[in-house]
């Protein structure tokens, strides 16, 4: 039996297209009271080892830290696996877990991921020579009750659901902007730009170009957007998996950022994104960091992760 932990998803969707795109299955599994615990481990040159490095910068990135930062010159070299903790509603489970993860891998050599919020108190009370540091965090929205977008409306606070009809109203009213799903095979060279645009803008890791060059209609991968006339001027994915649907890899033409912000074309692109994941019956909704407060403000539910680090 494998445990999908819910928060696991979103960070694990892009390696699994690593996984459906390069034959490779990129993981190992940790046996643990008759459970499998998918996690990465001997990693391979190639596109699989320049995702897990992109993981590494953005852990640097957000956080500043690294695991075993004495030890460490080259991540290649050092880093090799990775530990996807998953929601275990038992604290003893939970505790019998970790020790199990704590003996079978080099933490010196290992990033554990674990949702803050359920991991916390274990460390706290029977691991005290570890801590937790956040890294990141992931977002969340459950739409298995709604039946169409009304129902998701109605289920926000009212200044928000007022203020996002506003912004769709605002939006159609605008003129020039449309939103819709992208032609990949006539957009592909526009959303590289615009990616690369936007990581460098913010500093931030990004995937290796082989992610967009090898992207076709047959993957489990939608692309929407917002068009000023026929230009396209932001995007995201919609990361399909059985139950859920991640919201990731987002791209933006910084020329018309003022357009986009009197527009309202964030807001809309993702309300009109979280209507095709009601109409496509998933049940959760997650996607990456950013945005923070448009994110709670649109109903997310916001779950820190954290890395497990030795105390010094």
């Amino acid at each position: 039996m494998i445990i999908e932990g819910e928060w696991r998803e979103t960070s694990l969707a892009f390696i699994d297209f690593i996984k459906i795109n390069y034959n490779e299955d990129p993981y190992d599994y940790l046996k643990c009271m008759g459970y499998e615990i998918p996690y990465i481990n001997n990693l391979k040159c190639g596109i699989l080892y320049d995702y897990f490095k992109s993981y590494i910068e953005l852990f640097r990135f957000l956080a500043d830290i690294i695991i075993s930062i004495d030890d460490i010159a080259d991540i290649k070299s050092d880093i090799n696996c990775l530990v996807f903790a998953p929601n275990i509603n038992s604290n003893e489970m939970k505790k019998k877990f970790i020790a199990i993860v704590m003996s079978d891998i080099n933490l010196s050599k290992s990033i554990i991921l674990v949702n803050q919020e359920q991991y916390s108190y274990i460390f706290d009370v029977y691991f005290p020579d570890y801590k937790l540091v956040t890294v990141s965090y992931n977002s969340k929205l459950d739409i298995a009750s709604f039946m169409c977008l009304d129902d998701y409306l109605h289920s926000l606070k009212s200044k928000n659901r007022i203020f996002l009809n506003k912004c769709l109203k605002h939006f159609n009213d605008f003129g020039d902007v449309s939103f819709g799903k992208l032609d990949i095979k006539n957009e592909k060279s526009t959303m590289i730009d615009l990616y690369i645009e936007t990581c460098d803008r913010h500093k931030d890791f990004r995937e290796c170009d082989d992610f967009f060059l090898n992207l076709d209609e047959t993957q489990k991968v939608e692309w929407y957007g917002i068009f000023k006339e026929s230009e396209l001027i932001m995007f995201s994915g919609y990361w399909k998996n059985s139950n859920s649907v991640v919201f990731g890899m987002f791209g933006k033409n910084y020329k018309y950022e003022k357009l986009i912000r009197k527009s309202y074309a964030y807001f809309v692109m993702n309300i009109n994104m979280i209507q095709q994941a009601i109409n496509d019956n998933y049940k959760i909704i997650y996607s990456s960091y950013g945005e923070k407060n448009i994110k709670k403000q649109m109903g997310y539910m916001i779950e820190n992760y954290a890395c497990v680090m030795p105390k010094n």
